[in-house]
């Protein structure tokens, strides 16, 4: 009672806080009690190694080293979120699939809340579930959120991700396959077609295994929530939006000149022109992988019509009286937006400046003249800037390709095409009409002072590094801003 309580709590402070805040807060990946995290780590690997049976212990037990590395850096690196609307949405309903399956030992689940963009969750299979902000952006409701954590939890009941690497080692260490490999380091011609067609032949095997886990996984998960209150049907549903979930959330139509032209620094219409015209005949071909794999394969979740159907009729013979949602539907809402805006934040996070602003912009057709968004891209643009007079702005900015949407392209051929001075320019003035409200957002205060700084107006420089640190002295930009 004491939990539901503080959600209704939570819930109502969420309405004012929309009342007396304009924008978003970026969210933050301070671990709490990392020693504690370190120790319980620790422990459950020597649990999973001493419960390893069979041959090749020596190389599952170093594999199963490697994914506790992997965990313990995840969650202190920067890659996983703490303490922000969406960590306190999703614990609610992972609390609810485990009071109502109390055969689940709860003490080894952890639930991390990822930054990537890409729209995917995933069991570790020490008892970690990963999900990530793409994903969570894409939900409709609560009950489809709790459906993709029941599936999750499947593969860790079931024990399927440590049965995969088991299989993964016995197929690799197998005499059958490494008779395969010495026949193709012996043979004279067309060792490499040769190679590809073993891992091709490997990977689609692994595939097939990988396919019958995940329908064993919905069927595992339907049984699971149909022990909580949450509506079966959205099960379906929530299948049925992965096979789009690769297509963009919002369909909008970009206009950059009318996002950056600016009266002091008019947009010039040769920004947009194509540097090079014969750079879209290259690369236009299929790649290397496109070649080798069905067209399904390289969805993020292939196959999800096809589950959706056997999902159906399961559910189909099953009493289902649950409710869409448990929480009030402000915690979804209020966590999906908040995932829109760690969206563009994951971008920078990982260095994708063009995708910082074309995620920015899009969203601006549905928040616009948000401090946040229009800060993300002025900081941005700063850095590409600097990146520009270093040489180095191939690291945080792509080039165009035939792979991406019309928009994305426009917008990489925009930035791309800019010069130093332009680039300069352009993020100095559009962030500059939205001087006024520097303190309504960090990200916007850090890029009025590095854009002024830029500009070579260092009393603006001292102005907004002022405001930064005195509104937002535990930002997450705060490092970034130092060096201003």
């Amino acid at each position: 009672m004491k939990y539901w309580l503080s959600i209704i709590f939570f819930s109502m402070f969420l309405s004012i806080q929309a009342q007396e805040q304009s924008t978003y807060r970026p969210s933050l990946s301070k671990l709490p009690y990392k020693q504690k995290f370190q120790e319980r780590i620790e422990m459950e690997l020597a649990q999973d190694v001493a419960a390893i049976e069979g041959g090749n212990k020596k190389e599952i037990s170093g594999i199963y080293l490697d994914r506790a590395n992997y965990v313990l850096q995840a969650a202190t690196s920067g890659e996983f979120i703490y303490g922000t609307t969406i960590n306190t949405y999703t614990e609610a309903i992972l609390n609810e699939l485990l009071e109502g399956n109390p055969e689940i030992p709860a003490d080894r689940i952890k639930l991390f809340i990822s930054r990537d963009y890409v729209p995917n969750a995933s069991c570790i299979g020490e008892g970690s579930i990963v999900m990530n902000i793409g994903l969570i952006r894409r939900f409709e409701n609560e009950s489809q959120v709790a459906f993709v954590l029941a599936h999750e939890l499947a593969h860790y009941i079931d024990n399927h991700v440590n049965q995969g690497i088991q299989e993964y080692v016995s197929t690799k260490n197998s005499k059958a396959t490494q008779k395969q490999i010495k026949q193709i380091r012996k043979a004279k011609y067309q060792r490499n077609q040769k190679g590809l067609d073993l891992l091709k032949s490997f990977t689609y095997n692994t595939s097939r295994h990988t396919r019958t886990k995940e329908s064993a996984a919905d069927a595992k998960a339907i049984e699971l929530l149909s022990n909580t209150k949450y509506d079966l049907n959205e099960a379906v549903k929530a299948l049925e939006m992965l096979d789009t979930i690769d297509e963009d959330k919002y369909e909008v139509k970009l206009n950059l000149i009318k996002s950056f032209d600016r009266q002091l620094y008019p947009f010039q219409p040769e920004w947009l022109e194509e540097e090079n015209e014969l750079a879209i005949f290259f690369g236009a071909g299929k790649t290397d992988q496109e070649e080798v794999m069905h067209p399904d394969s390289l969805k993020t979740h292939p196959n999800s019509l096809v589950r959706a159907e056997q999902v159906s009729k399961k559910i189909s013979s099953l009493t289902n009286g649950g409710s869409v949602s448990i929480q009030p539907v402000s915690m979804h809402e209020a966590a999906v937006k908040q995932a829109d805006f760690d969206m563009v934040l994951s971008a920078y996070h990982y260095k994708n400046y063009g995708l910082v602003v074309y995620q920015s912009l899009v969203l601006q057709e549905k928040y616009p003249d948000d401090p946040f968004l229009i800060g993300i891209i002025g900081a941005v643009m700063g850095e590409m800037a600097e990146a520009i007079e270093d040489k180095e702005l191939g690291k945080i900015l792509p080039q165009s390709s035939p792979a991406f949407e019309e928009d994305y392209n426009t917008v990489l051929k925009f930035l791309n095409g800019l010069s130093y001075k332009n680039m300069k320019e352009v993020g100095y003035n559009y962030v500059r009409t939205y001087r006024d409200d520097a303190g309504k957002s960090e990200a916007l205060a850090y890029a009025l002072a590095l854009t002024s700084k830029l500009k070579g107006k260092y009393d603006d420089k001292e102005k907004y590094k002022g405001i930064y640190f005195n509104k937002f002295p535990n930002g997450y930009f705060v490092k970034q801003a130092r060096k201003v």
